[in-house]
């Protein structure tokens, strides 16, 4: 009775102890590998630099400080990439201005021949057209590698929809699109940055345009939508694949790559456009059917 006892109570313990050590044990491994993912998960948005805290021995010491020596130099390399950019940036838009400069008043010099002002028309052309590609990188630099802040105004989001049409009726005038305006009833005041909003509805309005095809309609819809004022751009355009829909907003993302280079652009418009929404606590994304049959692009601004 005593020996059964005693044996009961062995194997009692004995299942008590192991419980425990297995608890201790998985504690040990479960937390490092939870902060690994959470590391991994963390780099792949974009934040590199990023920092295990934990002290650990063995194998799993050595993968965590491998780690952290892999995140600082990422973050090494991101900054030299946002550094260069910026340098060369600013080194391609000296000599364009006055370039441009020259192609206006040779455009506008009478005794000009009419071949030779179509040669300055080209050069006017791709001037601009480079021009535009360095404002983009350098846009893309000064969100990489500056504290900026928002400057916050109330704004009125009809008015504000009015004016980017507007300022797009040249765009739309030479491919023959329309522009049609979908503003909902009462919309509240939001306070952001008007010209960083604007920035962004013309990245996509320019998307639009210059993916829909002559004679089609882009549509700008502005909504009240729950605790927030939805924005969306919707063309008639090429559309987007499902893989597209995923990685459009990434740096240096292009769509139909083929089509892209007939079009210009280097795929940071989108990119831009979402570190702006982002830095304004909203969300952005894409919608498509399918190639063919055009996009949706909306951001949500949240009303506080």
């Amino acid at each position: 009775m005593t020996f059964g006892f005693t044996l009961l109570a062995g194997i009692f313990i004995g299942l008590v102890l192991a419980l425990i050590f297995g608890w201790i044990g998985a504690w040990a491994i479960a937390g490092p590998v939870t902060a690994l993912l959470k590391g991994v998960k963390s780099i792949e948005e974009g934040h590199y630099g990023y920092k295990i805290d934990l002290e650990r021995r063995g194998i799993i010491g050595d993968l965590i400080s491998d780690f952290n020596r892999m995140s600082d130099k990422l973050s090494e390399v991101d900054k030299l990439k946002s550094d260069f950019m910026s340098v060369i940036s600013h080194e391609l838009y000296t000599p364009l201005t006055p370039i441009k400069e020259a192609a206006f008043q040779l455009k506008a010099d009478p005794r000009l021949a009419d071949s030779a002002k179509s040669l300055v028309g080209i050069i006017d052309r791709q001037t601009a057209k480079m021009q535009n590609l360095v404002d983009e990188v350098l846009d893309f630099s000064w969100l990489e590698i500056k504290e900026w802040k928002l400057n916050l105004d109330p704004v009125n989001p009809r008015i504000l929809a009015q004016e980017i049409i507007l300022e797009n009726n040249e765009k739309t005038a030479k491919k023959k699109i329309r522009i049609k305006e979908k503003v909902g009833e009462k919309l509240p005041t939001v306070k952001l940055d008007k010209k960083r909003i604007k920035h962004v509805l013309n990245i996509l309005l320019d998307n639009a345009i210059k993916f829909s095809p002559e004679g089609s309609e882009v549509v700008l819809t502005v909504d009240r939508v729950g605790g927030g004022v939805e924005f969306a751009v919707s063309d008639q355009g090429v559309g987007l694949k499902p893989h597209d829909i995923e990685n459009i907003f990434k740096s240096f993302t292009q769509v139909e790559d083929h089509m892209t280079r007939t079009r210009g652009g280097m795929g940071l418009g989108l990119a831009i456009a979402k570190r702006i929404v982002e830095a304004h606590n909203g969300t952005i994304w894409a919608e498509s059917p399918g190639l063919g049959e055009g996009s949706r692009f909306i951001f949500l601004l949240p009303m506080g």
